[in-house]
């Protein structure tokens, strides 16, 4: 095989392992941070449990012990209005996790300030969410300030690993991509 082809297919083999690592997932890994981990190792979306359906399939999204009555919330956790405990990172992050809004509150979110590991929204609502989250393709803040600057920074070539994984993945990768080709027509 000639250089340009072995060129062409490192470059092919670069691309497919950047699909087959972030693609995919195993049930042995934990679920996102916006996901419930059943009892059987299934992912489900957070607002699935206790409402009534088993998505399961084993009824570990609608226990007594999830759904019922007002639970002793962790330090870690805030305490809805309605006795559920959430993480406490989604307090205040654009998302009605509590379902009666408390955990949105204008009022109290306002005077919140993030953390070292999350973005601060534009919105000027106290909205706070993960640094991970930023330019992922899903808008996250309620005025979508987390993506806006998404294209800049990859069109620009600017790399900071607390934006996001995702970024560094495609930049890495991207880079590998330009550098095989660059060898392959030159």
């Amino acid at each position: 095989m000639g250089r340009r082809c072995l060129l062409l297919m490192l470059y092919l083999l670069t691309i497919f392992g950047f699909l087959a690592t972030n693609a995919f997932s195993t049930n042995n890994e934990s679920c996102s941070l916006r996901q419930f981990q059943c009892a059987n190792g299934k992912c489900i979306p957070l607002p699935w449990i206790c409402d009534g359906t088993d998505d399961c399939g084993d009824k570990s999204d609608e226990t007594i012990k999830k759904c019922e009555g007002p639970q002793k919330c962790s330090d870690t956790e805030f305490k809805c209005m309605n006795g559920k405990c959430i993480p406490g990172t989604w307090h205040c992050d654009g998302d009605n996790d509590c379902r009666d809004g408390s955990d949105e509150d204008p009022t109290i979110c306002r005077m919140k300030n993030c953390t070292a590991d999350q973005f601060t929204c534009h919105s000027g609502n106290g909205e706070c969410v993960a640094l991970a989250w930023m330019c992922d393709g899903h808008r996250d803040c309620s005025d979508g300030s987390d993506e806006a600057e998404c294209s800049k920074i990859l069109h620009e070539g600017y790399f900071t690993y607390a934006y996001s994984y995702n970024i560094f993945s495609l930049t890495f990768y991207t880079l590998i991509a330009n550098y095989l080709l660059f060898q392959l027509l030159f």
